[in-house]
């Protein structure tokens, strides 16, 4: 949708080079608006799934078919997997059960590379990872605020939303997770 002149939203119009039989959804958007990331990738085959995460690029005001994002050495495992692209398209923060994993769903960082390639997935370390689960990353412009939910940490309910810190330069180095409380977070669960 757009806004028009008056600043009302105009009708919705699908977007069918980016939908798919499967479940479709955005997990980030460029800072010039001429890339999406996209949960699930997308293969040759017409509605066939290939898991993880998909780019689709703005040609003349029209979204191409996405196209896979290859990360070094990224293997889903399990069924839960999230991502988060930064609008600066730097940082690709991961929740999935990979090398190192605590528990369930752990949070990783892949970093974009020089060559533009996506570098292998960091593990974002002890203190924001928990035996339970972390999905639903976010993070802040500056890169140093995580938001993301857990039912690792305790709470108010199935999975709350917390907040942690990077300290320094290492992305494995975080402050405590601070759930963001019940004005944030129900006894449902929150992501």
């Amino acid at each position: 949708t757009r806004k028009d002149a008056k600043g009302q939203w105009e009708p919705a119009k699908n977007l069918k080079s980016l939908n798919n039989k499967y479940f479709n959804a955005v997990v980030g958007a460029a800072l010039d608006g001429q890339s999406l990331y996209l949960y699930n990738a997308y293969v040759k085959k017409k509605n066939q799934l290939d898991r993880g995460i998909a780019v689709s690029k703005k040609k003349n005001d029209s979204w191409q078919t996405p196209t896979k994002v290859d990360i070094t050495n990224f293997k889903l495992e399990g069924e839960q997997f999230c991502f988060y692209v930064n609008p600066q398209e730097t940082y690709i923060i991961i929740s999935y059960k990979g090398k190192g994993s605590l528990g369930e769903e752990d949070l990783y960082v892949s970093k974009k590379q020089s060559d533009g390639s996506w570098g292998e997935p960091i593990h974002l370390g002890l203190t924001v990872n928990s035996t339970g689960y972390e999905t639903s990353p976010f993070l802040s412009e500056d890169g140093y605020s995580l938001f993301f939910s857990s039912n690792g940490f305790g709470g108010e309910g199935d999975a709350d939303i917390f907040v942690s810190f990077r300290m320094d330069e290492s992305w494995t180095n975080w402050s405590k997770p601070q759930n963001l409380g019940n004005k944030v977070n129900s006894p449902a669960f929150d992501a």
